[in-house]
C-alpha cells in the first residue's frame, strides 16, 4: 500500500446503554451514516463499516458505500476487523486505521497526519493521546489514561490514574492503526487477565511485548455516543 491507508469502521448493532444506537436518526440520517459520511472525507484510499447488522450493511451499500457482514461475535472491534482483514486478503504491510462506528464528529485531519506519523515512523502498531484539559476530570474512568516511555511508546493503560502520577498520565484517544501482519497476530492471542479487568483491548498488545507508538498532539475534540445524553448533545451540536 506504500504511503496510503485504509480506514475500517467496526459497527457491532448491538449496545447495552443505548439500543441500536447506530441506527439511531438524527435529522433524517442514521448515527452509521453521520460517521461513515465524516470518514470519507478523509485521505484513506479506501473505507469500510464492518458490521454484524444487515440493516447496517443496507445502508451503507444504499450510499454506495463498502461495507463487509461478519460474524454477529467478537470479543472487540479489531477482532471484527481481522476478520474483514483475512477475508480481503491485504499484504502484510498494509495500515488499517480502526474508528469507532459512534464517533460522527472525529477530527479527520487528525486521522490523516496519524496515518502519515505510522507511515513516517514505520509502525506496526499505533494509537493517540493527548494532555487532559484543565476542564476535564481525570477520575472518570470512561477517560482512559496511558503513560509512556522516554520512546513514546505505551507503558499502561487504565481507566483509574496509573500510580498516582496525574501529570505523567495522558488521555488516550480511542483511535487505532495497524499493519495487517500485527492486526492478525493481536487478533490470535487470548484476552488476558488485565484487559478482561480493565475492559481495554490494547493491554492484550502490551501483556503479549507488542510495542504500541502513541502520538501525541496537543488537543482532540470529539466524543463518543452511548447515551440519550450524549445523543442530544450531538443534535445539538450539528444545530448550532
Amino acid at each position: 500500500m506504500g504511503n496510503e491507508f485504509c480506514i475500517v469502521i467496526p459497527a457491532r448493532l448491538k449496545s447495552t446503554r443505548l439500543e441500536q444506537k447506530l441506527l439511531r436518526q438524527v435529522k433524517g440520517k442514521p448515527l452509521i451514516q453521520w460517521t461513515w459520511e465524516n470518514s470519507i472525507k478523509s485521505n484513506a484510499k479506501k473505507v469500510i463499516v464492518v458490521t454484524d447488522s444487515k440493516e447496517i450493511v443496507d445502508i451503507i451499500s444504499s450510499l454506495g458505500g463498502n461495507v463487509f457482514l461478519s460474524k454477529r461475535e467478537h470479543s472487540s472491534g479489531t477482532d471484527r476487523i481481522n476478520e474483514f482483514v483475512i477475508s480481503e486478503g491485504f499484504n502484510d504491510e498494509d495500515i488499517i486505521i480502526n474508528l469507532q462506528g459512534d464517533e460522527p464528529i472525529i477530527d479527520i485531519e487528525i486521522v490523516n497526519r496519524f496515518a502519515e506519523f505510522m507511515i513516517e515512523k514505520n509502525s506496526n502498531y499505533a494509537s493517540i493521546c493527548k494532555p487532559f484539559s484543565s476542564r476535564e476530570n481525570q477520575d472518570d474512568i470512561n477517560k482512559v489514561k496511558v503513560t509512556l516511555n522516554e520512546n513514546n511508546e505505551a507503558i499502561s493503560f487504565s481507566r483509574t490514574i496509573i500510580d498516582n502520577e496525574t501529570s505523567k498520565n495522558l488521555h488516550h484517544i480511542g483511535v487505532y492503526g495497524f499493519n495487517k501482519l500485527t492486526l492478525n497476530r493481536f487478533s490470535s492471542l487470548p484476552q488476558t487477565k488485565n484487559e478482561i479487568k480493565e475492559k481495554l483491548e490494547q493491554l492484550r498488545a502490551i501483556d503479549n511485548g507488542i510495542k504500541i507508538d502513541m502520538f501525541k498532539i496537543d488537543t482532540f475534540d470529539t466524543f463518543g455516543i452511548d447515551t440519550e445524553e450524549d445523543l442530544l448533545k450531538f443534535k445539538e451540536f450539528i444545530s448550532s
